[in-house]
């Protein structure tokens, strides 16, 4: 009798234990895509804007007007990769032109004044250099490296994080000069008012350039150039708001953490205004010469200047700005 009733508990406890191992192998499998789909969400939600004006929070990187340093930078550095300091005038030529139109106003002119700024100032520089052969080729590098430089300087945040998206993208992918090639594709692409005409801009964009240079080898050149193009504007589009983005989120959380756990233990310690700028020169130009480092050769020394350049000017204008924090420790209470 004992035997028989441990061995019908036993087949019970085996039928009772079947049913369940499907809805635990469903719920291992739930619980692996819950996550990831939380995971993805979470990076969606951080490669997002910030806007919360009652709290003076705005991390879209839009400015109100053109950026010439900025600008002139792109222009330089995007010149200093292709064709080495020869290329650096057309650059800033185009980059300064093309900004100083875009403060008129206008959705092209100024990528359009930039281009034949560069491309004149590279034709000069490379008749000089070359011949008339290095004039049309220094011509066409003048003209996208103005056009970058344009574009980079702009004052919609999409239409920068549009160029650097795409000019990473070819730059990684194929080398500098398809990097310039996207890079003007995905800042035309950005100056669209939404993520599908930005996209569709950038293609568009990225397949007419692509297939004009790439006329220069012949049919085949035209179609392998405007397919290039095509991909790498709509791709950087896609990709450059949102790495930008999550870098612009980054530095508010990081400046919001030194605020809460590092300066309340810095209040007595003495920093003068000099030191302040040095330390955001050096925050700047360590990230910026790793990541034009890997670019191209003397992309780590343009990279740690223009990003000390970039920080020394950031830390100072917040050290401008007056201070509107108030510890609520310090208020005395009222009666």
């Amino acid at each position: 009798m004992k035997i028989n009733s441990a061995a019908a508990n036993l087949r019970t406890a085996n039928l009772k234990s079947l049913p369940g191992e499907i809805p635990q192998e469903e719920g291992f499998c739930h619980k692996i895509v819950d996550k990831f789909e939380r995971a993805v969400r979470s990076v969606d939600e951080y490669t997002k804007p910030r806007f919360e004006p009652e709290k003076g929070i705005d991390t879209s990187g839009d400015r109100n007007n053109p950026s010439i340093f900025g600008a002139t930078m792109a222009g330089a550095m995007s010149g200093l990769a292709t064709q080495g300091l020869y290329g650096v005038p057309a650059g800033i030529a185009g980059a300064v032109v093309g900004t100083l139109v875009g403060k008129k106003g206008g959705l092209l002119g100024d990528v359009g004044a930039g281009a034949l700024a560069g491309a004149a100032t590279g034709a000069a520089v490379g008749a000089v250099v070359a011949g008339p052969a290095g004039a049309v080729s220094f011509a066409i590098t003048g003209a996208l490296t103005g056009a970058i430089g344009t574009l980079y300087g702009s004052g919609k945040a999409n239409s920068r994080d549009g160029t650097f998206g795409s000019a990473f993208l070819g730059g990684a992918i194929f080398g500098p000069q398809e990097g310039l090639i996207a890079g003007v594709a995905g800042g035309i692409g950005g100056k669209a008012f939404d993520q599908t005409g930005r996209t569709v801009l950038g293609a568009v964009s990225g397949a007419v350039i692509g297939g004009a240079i790439g006329a220069l080898g012949g049919p085949v050149g035209i179609l392998v150039g405007a397919v290039k193009g095509a991909l790498l504007g709509a791709g950087g589009t896609l990709l450059g708001p949102r790495l930008n983005q999550a870098v612009r989120n980054c530095g508010a959380d990081i400046n919001k953490w030194i605020d809460k756990h590092l300066a309340p233990h810095l209040k007595n310690v003495k920093v003068k205004k000099w030191q302040k700028i040095a330390m955001g020169a050096l925050v700047m130009s360590i990230p910026m010469a790793f990541s034009l480092g890997r670019c191209f050769g003397a992309g780590m020394v343009v990279g740690a200047v223009a990003g000390g350049v970039m920080g020394a000017k950031a830390m100072a204008a917040i050290l401008k700005q007056p201070s509107v924090e108030v510890n609520p420790r310090q208020v005395p209470a009222n009666g």
